[in-house]
């Protein structure tokens, strides 16, 4: 049992490393700085935000990067009928 309980005190370590090892690599990335500058946004999640956009100067407006992480609103509409629960269209990756 001893022997499971070192094992996992070196895996915790690892990990911490780890951890550390990443901090250190995305706070070189000027982008993270931004998006970690809004309330309830960390290091992980700026990084994988970051991951998925790729590169942002690709967009040339706000509304294709909304477009593409899926938070567009979804017009349902046909002929005079004008849906009144237009909802987000979710077609975007599913990480965002």
């Amino acid at each position: 049992m001893q022997v499971y309980a070192n094992s996992l005190r070196f895996i915790d370590q690892q990990l911490a490393l780890l951890d550390k090892q990443m901090e250190a690599l995305a706070n070189q990335i000027p982008e993270l700085a931004l998006l970690k500058s809004i309330p309830g946004i960390g290091t992980t999640l700026a990084s994988l935000i970051l991951g998925e956009i790729g590169d942002i100067s690709r967009f040339t407006k706000a509304k294709q990067l909304v477009a593409y992480c899926g938070m567009d609103p979804s017009v349902r509409q046909s002929g005079n009928f004008v849906g009144t629960k237009n909802r987000v269209s979710k077609r975007g990756s599913p990480f965002l």
